[in-house]
């Protein structure tokens, strides 16, 4: 095309395509093939770049010689020779990467929607499970005295029967807890004191440190701030360092280190290192981060405290990751969002 926009050469591959000749196309002839719906744009983007010298590049649809519409790649830059400025254009066809975009985006969007369901869906049932639950657990409790001590393996039905409804309640709330921080909006952020929440969370476990006699040590030096949300900070820690305590070796006191630092990138990173059991990190029977998944299986629990703090870390443009021997001990590596 000339200088100021008007076309002065059509290949025989647009030719074909519409069915016209040159001269029936003319200086602004190509305009003409865009869809009428997107004419008066395509026209005005032109303009405003033969004005500017600014290069064109947008997505429309041509018809063809069938009267068929296909999408197009429109692209023109200016360009200088002995001539002077002159604009050079191609037409690319995309028509087939554009309905297979189509197709994806709407498979995406009927995931999303399914998955939103299940959330619904998963939500409503522990949440109206709950009361039923609870109804047995005030009968449970009403029957336990009528149950005579001395009958045979009546103090072992008991206890299990107790346990049960403890894993119940405790499923449910965990299940409902899942579906709430991944549904909800995103929780304020704010400057964190990261030493003085971690003390909170241990605080909270103090019962339970006691008991395993274990031993914490907590170094935040390095990276003493962090913007991120306080409620789910405290979910990440709470969740792993009681994971770390629970699933304790057996033939030695619990060794938890809670270390806070910057990446030589400036990314702020906690680390939450145990003397535990340790993980196979490759077991495909059990991957780390499945809803219910779990690899020791003699120690009480539900399978979704991993679940939600990757959740947690991902949903926040987190990444999190884990190194663990078995018989050993694990760490978990969190890398936080990227402002510290």
């Amino acid at each position: 095309a000339s200088a100021a926009g008007l076309a002065n050469y059509y290949n025989h591959a647009i030719l074909a395509y519409s069915g016209l000749t040159e001269a029936e196309l003319g200086p602004t002839g190509w305009v003409r093939l865009v869809h009428p719906h997107e004419q008066a744009a395509a026209a005005r983007q032109w303009v405003q770049c033969v004005a500017t010298g600014e290069a064109y590049e947008s997505e429309y649809r041509l018809r063809q010689h069938d009267g068929r519409y296909r999408w197009h790649l429109i692209r023109a830059r200016q360009l200088h020779d002995a001539q002077g400025p002159r604009w050079f254009g191609t037409g690319t066809d995309i028509d087939d990467q554009h309905q297979l975009h189509q197709v994806l985006q709407t498979q995406y969007d009927e995931l999303a929607r399914a998955h939103h369901d299940l959330d619904t869906f998963v939500y409503a049932a522990s949440h109206d499970l709950r009361q039923p639950a609870l109804n047995l657990r005030g009968l449970f409790d009403e029957l336990r005295p009528l149950v005579p001590a001395q009958a045979p393996d009546g103090a072992q039905l008991l206890r299990l029967f107790d346990q049960s409804l403890t894993h119940l309640d405790t499923t449910l709330r965990d299940l409902a807890q899942t579906v709430h921080t991944q549904r909800n909006q995103p929780d304020p952020v704010e400057l964190l004191d990261v030493g003085m929440l971690l003390e909170e969370v241990l605080l909270g476990l103090r019962l339970q440190v006691l008991q395993r006699q274990a031993r914490i040590e907590v170094d935040v030096a390095a990276a003493p701030g962090l913007f991120y949300s306080r409620a789910n900070l405290r979910s990440v820690v709470h969740n792993l360092v009681s994971n770390a305590l629970k699933f304790a070796h057996p033939d030695r006191p619990p060794h938890v280190v809670l270390r806070s630092f910057l990446t030589a990138a400036e990314q702020p990173v906690l680390t939450i290192s145990d003397n535990g059991l340790g993980m196979d990190v490759q077991d495909p029977r059990a991957p780390l981060f499945q809803l219910f998944g779990r690899q020791h299986a003699h120690i009480e629990g539900t399978g979704v405290g991993l679940y939600l703090v990757r959740r947690i870390v991902h949903s926040n443009g987190g990444h999190l990751a884990v190194e663990s021997t078995p018989g050993q001990g694990t760490t978990f590596t969190i890398y936080w969002t990227q402002r510290s």
